[in-house]
């Protein structure tokens, strides 16, 4: 290995793609964090806690659990009003 950590005789490129193996690696394992913040939001408001709490208890910003509480809310309403059309 040389002095930045790089094995001797591994060319420019395939140092690149290591690289970018790891970044993506990386982004991958924060996209999914991020992901099951909102699931547990989405879990959190269905059974009716306030959204200042569920931030507090998920990190995610306070908009972001008001972005999921309005979709969520279309959702529900979408899906009465089909479940209604076969009453």
């Amino acid at each position: 290995m040389d002095a930045e950590g790089r094995e001797v005789g591994m060319s420019t490129v395939d140092h690149l793609r290591m690289e970018g193996r790891e970044e993506g690696r990386i982004e991958d394992k924060a996209k999914g964090i991020q992901k099951a913040a909102q699931d547990t939001a989405r879990r959190m408001l269905d059974l009716g806690m306030e959204i200042e709490n569920i931030a507090l208890a998920t990190a995610l910003p306070k908009e972001e659990v008001e972005r999921i509480a309005n979709e969520t809310k279309y959702s529900l309403s979408s899906d009465s009003k089909s479940q209604d059309s076969f009453l």
